[in-house]
Formats: C-alpha cells, sequence, structure tokens
C-alpha cells in the first residue's frame, strides 16, 4: 500500500525499491508482526540477513525497525513500520503506548475501507 516517508533526496532509491516490493507474511519482519498481531522491534538490523530488505534498509542509513500491527475486531488490517538511523533501545513504555495507539488505529481504518 501506499507509504508516508521522509522526502529526502539520499532515501529516494530506497523508496523506489520499497515501493516495488510485495512483502507477504514470510517477511521475518513484517510477516512477524502480522502472524503474532503484537509489537516487533529489530534494534540492530546488521547482523541478521534473513531480513528481506535489511540490504536496501542499511543502504539507506538505516539501523533499527519498529513494527506494530493494526487489529480491528481481532482481525489484521495493516502492519505499520518505522525506520530509525539510530540503533533502538528496549523501552517498555513505548511498546505500550505503541499498542494503545494501535488499538486505536484499526476501527478508524476499517471505517475507511467501509466508505471506499
Amino acid at each position: 500500500s501506499e507509504a508516508w516517508y521522509c522526502r529526502a533526496p539520499q532515501l529516494r532509491q530506497f523508496r523506489e525499491q520499497n515501493e516495488a516490493l510485495s512483502i507477504t507474511s514470510d517477511n521475518i519482519l513484517v510477516g512477524g508482526v502480522w502472524k503474532s498481531q503484537q509489537p516487533a522491534w529489530a534494534w540492530d538490523l546488521g547482523p541478521d540477513p534473513r531480513f528481506v530488505r535489511r540490504s536496501m534498509m542499511l543502504e539507506a542509513g538505516f539501523k533499527s525497525w519498529l513494527g506494530f500491527p493494526v487489529v480491528s475486531e481481532g482481525t489484521m488490517i495493516a502492519v505499520i513500520e518505522f525506520l530509525d538511523t539510530d540503533r533502538g533501545v528496549h523501552d517498555d513504555h513505548t511498546l505500550q503506548l505503541i499498542s494503545i495507539l494501535s488499538a486505536q488505529l484499526g476501527p478508524v481504518m476499517q471505517r475507511k475501507r467501509a466508505v471506499e
């Protein structure tokens, strides 16, 4: 689906490559969130070659990843992901906040799809 992203010129190639991909439930990062319906963090993208877009992410300067599910009435609607140029630090408060936001976002997205 369409993505919101930073328009920084150095990310143009990453954005174009990313938009050309189809992410499936087999994807380690996004697929893991989709299957578990739980937020997930990859604090350091460097050492794990299983990440499908790892080389793209590293070339663009990203070092960590966060994905969270958007669920409505028990049904997965989407996975929203964030990339950062810093390595992340585990933060339970942030995970709790993201869980609350995603719970509120699910019904909103579902209503929007129904209108379309």
